[in-house]
């Protein structure tokens, strides 16, 4: 492995372990922490802010867990994509016709499943593709 190759797998490694601590942070003290003094306006907030680091960390586990042999297809990233998008807008029907997420969170948690589920994929293709690219590319440079 050349200098180069470590410094980007470090900088992955650095990313997985910052994504990893502030999805923990997050999603295991300050939700539950919210929820249970019922602020549940913002436990929605830090719902959506923990899809970035829960995004990234998937990505990381693309780039770090596979090593495709040829370009991979972006077929999980695009099932990501679809899974987010409709479970979004189901969610947002269910606000449009009252039962928001303060009112009623219990509506809304299969929408989170699959939105968890859907940026994991996402993230999980995107780190894919990223790790065959970066294959690619080291291998032209040699």
């Amino acid at each position: 492995m050349s200098k180069q190759e470590m410094e980007r797998t470090t900088g992955v490694r650095l990313l997985f372990v910052a994504s990893v601590v502030t999805t923990g942070i997050l999603y295991l003290l300050v939700v539950p922490r919210l929820y249970f003094a019922s602020e549940l306006d913002r436990v929605v907030i830090f719902v959506m802010v923990g899809w970035i680091p829960y995004t990234l960390l998937f990505y990381c586990l693309g780039r770090l867990g596979t090593t495709p042999t040829g370009m991979p297809k972006m077929r999980p990233a695009d099932v990501g994509v679809a899974l987010f998008v409709v479970a979004f807008l189901v969610s947002l029907g269910f606000d449009r016709w009252g039962v928001t997420p303060e009112r009623v969170p219990e509506a809304h948690v299969i929408q989170l499943l699959a939105i968890l589920v859907g940026l994991g994929l996402f993230g999980w293709g995107i780190g894919r593709r990223g790790a065959a690219i970066e294959e690619l590319v080291s291998d032209t440079d040699t």
